[in-house]
């Protein structure tokens, strides 16, 4: 470890809530190309954890991070009816300075390893399921029927509003109930599916190419959907491991 990486990593650790970029560029009378360099030896070697600005020692991070995933949890239960939580309230009330992009980095690094799921500015633990008042549970019985009237070009949330005779907002709202609630899934801004919608028709293509190669258009073909149907359902399957690719051609896993 070089000097100028060592005096980093005494100035971070002398700081144990984290300590800004700025702040150890005045303490040190460097600016931060000076300091580049250093950063990212101390990130590759893992000394160090970096979010929008804000610096941490990996053990320091952890207990935050405990701490703030401890206090969303406890807001869940306290709050079983809202699917979904302000990160800046957890933030606040976990008792942490996080804020703006440091807590959206934050979040989103959480969130890539699985510990919670972002929507907007607001999270949720990954295995919370909210409780629906008997008003939601009616009103997204209502929604899921009218997906499931498509086994592939289902309603965009506009069609479903007309369709119900509800406002869109509304229905977006339902809508990103049902998914905290496990009940549909979100494949792209307007495509939503069930998850018995999206296991038969795993069994319809396993049924008809099985083990033979297909392209985007047979599988469109197949399917009888557009672009706006067929691209997030490969990629949804893709990344489920139902599908993969195979030189430029796709193939059940």
């Amino acid at each position: 470890m070089s000097d100028l990486e060592q005096k980093i990593l005494e100035e971070v650790e002398a700081h144990p809530s984290g300590t800004t970029t700025e702040t150890i560029c005045r303490r040190l009378s460097l600016t931060p190309q000076d300091l580049g360099e250093a950063f990212e030896a101390l990130l590759e070697a893992e000394k160090l954890k970096g979010f929008g600005g804000l610096w941490m020692t990996p053990s320091e991070f952890e207990t935050q991070e405990a701490v703030f995933l401890a206090k969303l949890e406890e807001l869940h239960a306290k709050n079983r009816k809202l699917s979904s939580l302000s990160a800046q309230k957890v933030a606040h009330e976990a008792g942490l300075t996080w804020a703006g992009k440091v807590l959206d980095r934050i979040t989103s690094a959480l969130e890539e390893s699985g510990a919670l799921v972002k929507e907007g500015l607001e999270i949720r633990t990954a295995s919370f399921k909210p409780q629906l008042t008997k008003r939601q549970r009616a009103f997204l019985d209502r929604v899921v029927e009218e997906l499931g009237k498509e086994e592939v070009n289902t309603p965009n949330p506009h069609e479903l509003g007309l369709t119900l005779s509800v406002p869109q907002q509304a229905v977006e709202e339902i809508l990103r109930i049902g998914r905290s609630a496990g009940e549909l899934i979100q494949l792209d801004e307007v495509v939503f599916y069930t998850p018995t919608q999206l296991e038969d028709l795993k069994g319809r293509l396993s049924r008809h190419f099985g083990s033979k190669p297909f392209s985007p258009s047979d599988f469109r073909e197949f399917l009888g959907a557009t672009r706006k149907y067929a691209n997030p359902l490969l990629e949804y399957f893709e990344q489920d491991g139902f599908l993969e690719k195979k030189e430029g051609d796709w193939a059940i896993a």
